[in-house]
């Protein structure tokens, strides 16, 4: 058996025919969108019809194969299909326990209208994804409870969950422990607090943009509330289940990985549940229950995360990533061109992987290497990096941490599979100002910084 390592697999066609299935995908979700079926399952199909494309196209068959199923048992993504399943069974507990009901009551108490819920999301998910540095965490902490109490009391759906995902964005781009801050710090050869110090200026001002959009929002797109939402007293017992997401939060605070966390937040929340008789035995473990239901409402994304680690192991090993990369970097003559191709470079392989950690590994290297010959100081490549990768994930649909919300919020019956994630995408405000601030820092030089160069480095500059 070849090793998929090092083989090249070839397409007919060559580059084009290698990147063409990945570029049909989302031709293919569009055209299914405008035709009417808004379900995000019917992904599935675009999906399967690219890789049948994909198979026709590759020169080798059986080495194809290898290929994608190199892909399938990729660890990230076995650790992010249990990471589904977890958060699916945790969504599903808090709404078979009337969760919802308990916080539109006290919302009721202290009057809390809808309008407040999109500032609200993003300060609760800036605050969490901060302190754990995982999107993935703070989304399945914060949607089960935040998005369909803000669709309840009259919110646009888009703009809460917009504001849930900017939010999440807002800490994978700045916490010390956060995957993309310590790949983008170490594929640029420094150190994560250093990193984290300089990043903080470009994440304030993109942050308080977002908060400044999301109360403005927030009060022009936020309808009355329906009065059959009035519920009784005895739904303020539901409350409790507000320590489920304080687990989760705590678990991760102090290290646990995220399948750990939840699965420590899953037996803490059933306990809970049956001891304060939110939910009943029988409603956890029959056919049609809890459990099963919340596994089943996550089948969309895991299905659809399979075929996309499956498309980023075809391109990879058909060298479509090395050879965009490349060609880009021979075009740099100046420092400003640098920083700029680097961007673009970032986001594009960002848009093509769906992943911000890996996106940032694939071009790391390369800028590094162009960066260093204009002696572009490292945190400032560490941060063009991360804020360009993170801001392009929140901001494409097909972002494994966006459908996870989509996911998610379907599973608590506010919206149904009709409502589109792509709907929430254009008030993914941190993540649309942080590609701005980025830009506009490359363009004007802004906190632009440059490395000692050695003297003996200098003379033998001056000699070649």
């Amino acid at each position: 058996m070849e090793n998929t390592g090092t083989k090249k697999l070839e397409f007919y066609g060559g580059i084009i025919g290698a990147v063409l299935p990945m570029c049909l995908i989302f031709i293919g979700i569009m055209l299914l969108v405008f035709a009417g079926y808004t379900s995000a399952k019917t992904f599935w199909c675009a999906a399967v019809g690219a890789l049948m494309i994909s198979y026709l196209l590759a020169k080798d068959k059986d080495y194809f194969g290898e290929v994608v199923m190199k892909g399938l048992t990729n660890h990230i993504l076995a650790v992010m299909i249990l990471a589904f399943l977890l958060a699916g069974i945790t969504a599903e507990l808090l709404k078979d326990g009337h969760l919802v009901d308990g916080l539109i009551w006290a919302s009721a108490q202290i009057n809390l209208g809808g309008s407040f819920i999109p500032a609200l999301a993003f300060i609760t998910c800036v605050i969490i994804s901060t302190c754990t540095g995982t999107t993935g965490g703070t989304v399945s902490a914060v949607t089960p409870v935040m998005f369909p109490v803000g669709v309840a009391l009259g919110c646009h759906p888009g703009l809460v969950m917009g504001a849930i995902l900017s939010g999440s964005f807002f800490g994978d781009n700045l916490a010390p422990v956060s995957d993309t801050t310590i790949a983008s710090a170490y594929t640029q050869e420094t150190d994560v607090p250093i990193v984290v110090r300089s990043r903080l200026k470009y994440s304030i001002i993109a942050g308080i943009l977002a908060l400044i959009a999301y109360i403005i929002l927030g009060f022009n797109m936020t309808s009355t509330a329906p009065a059959n939402l009035a519920v009784n007293a005895s739904s303020a017992k539901s409350l409790l289940l507000l320590l489920s997401p304080v687990v989760l939060i705590i678990a991760m605070v102090r290290g646990a990985g995220l399948v750990s966390a939840l699965l420590a937040c899953n037996i803490f929340t059933i306990v809970l549940s049956l001891v304060c008789g939110l939910v009943k035995l029988d409603t956890l473990i029959n056919p049609k229950g809890v459990i099963v239901a919340g596994i089943e409402s996550m089948l969309f994304i895991i299905v659809f995360s399979i075929f996309i680690f499956a498309f980023v192991e075809i391109m990879n090993a058909s060298g479509v990533f090395d050879k965009f990369v490349n060609s880009l970097a021979k075009r740099v003559t100046n420092v400003r061109q640098a920083e700029f191709l680097g961007g673009i470079m970032v986001c594009v392989i960002t848009l093509m992987t769906a992943a911000a950690t890996a996106s940032i590994t694939i071009v790391g290297p390369v800028m590094r290497k162009i960066f260093k010959h204009y002696h572009i100081a490292r945190d400032r490549g560490a941060n063009i990096l991360d804020g360009l990768a993170c801001g392009t994930g929140g901001v494409c649909f097909w972002n494994l941490s966006c459908l996870s919300a989509y996911a998610l919020a379907v599973n608590t019956g506010a919206v149904g599979e009709d409502f589109s994630i792509a709907a929430a995408m254009p008030y993914s405000f941190h993540c649309i100002f942080l590609i701005f601030v980025y830009f506009f820092a490359i363009l004007t030089g802004f906190g632009r910084r440059f490395e000692e160069v050695p003297e003996e480095q200098e003379s033998s500059a001056c000699h070649e």
